[in-house]
Parts: C-alpha cells; sequence; structure tokens
C-alpha cells in the first residue's frame, strides 16, 4: 500500500519484499551448463560425462527481505527515468541519510533503482532493502522515520564544505 507523505512523495514497505540476484556470468555470455548433471562446462562443447551439448543459461536466486519504495510525483521539471545520475545520487543520498539519522551501518541497507509504469508514464522508483537475508528491521524503521532520513539526505546534498566542482567527502 501507497502512503502519500506529501505532494512530491510516497512510499511503499513491504515485509515480505523478493529481490533477484541474476549472474549473467562473464560479460553477460551466459554458463555453458550441462542439461543433465548440472556441470559448468566453461569453453567445452560437451559434457564429458554425460556426451550432451551444454545449454546457455543465467543463474540467480530470490531472497526474501524487507524492502521500501519510494515514488516521486508531482515533481516539477522532474528528470527523466532514464537520468541515471541523479536518481543514483538521490538513492545514495537516501541511504547515507537513513545511516546518519538512525545510526545503522552502511553495509546493512541496499537500495536499487525500480522503474515503473504508471498512467502518468514512466517514474523512476528508489529501493531501499535490508542487506540481510530475511530483513533486520532496518527498513521498517526507515519507514518509521521517513522524515528524519529525508531531512538527513536533504543536510546530506546541501552540504557547503565543498564547492559544487569537486567532489565532497562529506
Amino acid at each position: 500500500e501507497w502512503v502519500q507523505l506529501s505532494p512530491l512523495i510516497a512510499y511503499g514497505y513491504n515485509r515480505h519484499g523478493e529481490l533477484l540476484y541474476v549472474n549473467e556470468g562473464v560479460l553477460g555470455q551466459a554458463f555453458n551448463i550441462c542439461p543433465k548433471c548440472g556441470q559448468d562446462l566453461q569453453h567445452k562443447p560437451a559434457c564429458p560425462i554425460c556426451q550432451v551439448s551444454g545449454k546457455k543459461r543465467t543463474l540467480g536466486f530470490k531472497q526474501k527481505t524487507d524492502t521500501l519504495h519510494l515514488r516521486f510525483t508531482d515533481l516539477p521539471n522532474a528528470p527523466l527515468p532514464k537520468d541515471s545520475s541523479f536518481w543514483l545520487s538521490l538513492l545514495q543520498a537516501f541511504i547515507q541519510g537513513a545511516c546518519r539519522a538512525l545510526q545503522i551501518e552502511r553495509r546493512d541497507i541496499g537500495g536499487v533503482l525500480h522503474p515503473v509504469k504508471t498512467t502518468l508514464g514512466w517514474q523512476q522508483t528508489i529501493v531501499l532493502y535490508d542487506d540481510v537475508p530475511g530483513g533486520a528491521g532496518h527498513v521498517k524503521r526507515i519507514q518509521e522515520e521517513i522524515v528524519a532520513v529525508i531531512e538527513m539526505a536533504l543536510a546530506i546534498v546541501n552540504c557547503t564544505d565543498c564547492s559544487p566542482d569537486t567532489s565532497c567527502y562529506h
């Protein structure tokens, strides 16, 4: 369920979220797997044990964890969903804001961008997740203290210690 926090931002929390991890192999070439025994054939044309040709496969698994989805609506002059530099910077601002505001270890929170097609067209969604299998409750805390997280994220991106044309380590 989506909660409209303000005219600009809505969020949805899912205690039973799923992340899909996919490994496409070296340079996205997939893995050459024997369909009978599952052996990775690497560069061999056929399995030496089963004597059958390998099949190209990507490998993956699902992981259940808490997720928090942040969607931005009615943003005047909003960057397009494909403007990855803006959205990745915003994602990192939210992660850092959450870590500082709630004193969470950085390695315990992850995030991804997830474009979603809506009636208004494509919108970018930021998805934060507990980077601990099964969830550690951090995302739930972020959802409960979302205003403090947003305020800290805003303070981070509005840092005045560094000039705009340099990398800022704050």
